[in-house]
């Protein structure tokens, strides 16, 4: 990606979603570099009127080797520096959207790529009575919106978006 530069891919829902039975977001990530910064964006008010809530991370030295599981919570998720009321944690019962983020500092390019698997609840992927992480039969995982496989994002001029299937195992 080009110096000072920004791009996203996301999920916009056409009516307010409540995600409050959820403690936060969870998903698989895998890189082909470590350090390679990325965002989290979720999108609260109305389909009509969305704010950003940002979170900020990096690719684990761990996600060169297989996937990832990164959890993040609720109140990790803030309000972006831009919009009114900066630093203020995400509502989870106004849930307008969804997406990945990927940007640029004014003077640097950024190349790499980015798997994303299994985006799903916090606390919600679990078989009743068996504890988060454990082996679960397929259809007993409850992914969070339409994205049942894998997508890369790819850091280069153009950034896109491919479909994979899942590779991880759990």
């Amino acid at each position: 990606m080009a110096a000072n530069n920004w791009a996203t891919c996301g999920f916009y829902f056409d009516a307010v979603q409540n995600w409050q039975a959820g403690e936060g977001v969870s998903f698989y990530l895998r890189a082909d570099r470590a350090g390679l910064p990325f965002d989290v964006d979720l999108y609260g008010g109305t389909p009509g009127g969305h704010t950003t809530y940002i979170y900020r991370g990096q690719t684990p030295p761990e996600s060169l080797d297989g996937w990832t599981l990164v959890e993040i919570r609720w109140e990790d998720i803030l309000r972006a520096e831009w919009e009114e009321n900066p630093g203020v944690p995400f509502n989870p019962a106004q849930v307008t959207g969804f997406a990945f983020g990927l940007s640029t500092p004014e003077q640097a390019r950024l190349n790499g790529t980015l798997w994303v698997d299994d985006l799903s609840l916090l606390g919600m992927d679990t078989v009743a009575g068996a504890p988060l992480g454990a082996e679960q039969p397929e259809q007993a995982r409850r992914p969070l919106l339409p994205c049942t496989g894998a997508f890369a994002l790819p850091i280069s001029v153009i950034a896109g978006l491919s479909l994979l299937r899942k590779k991880h195992g759990r």
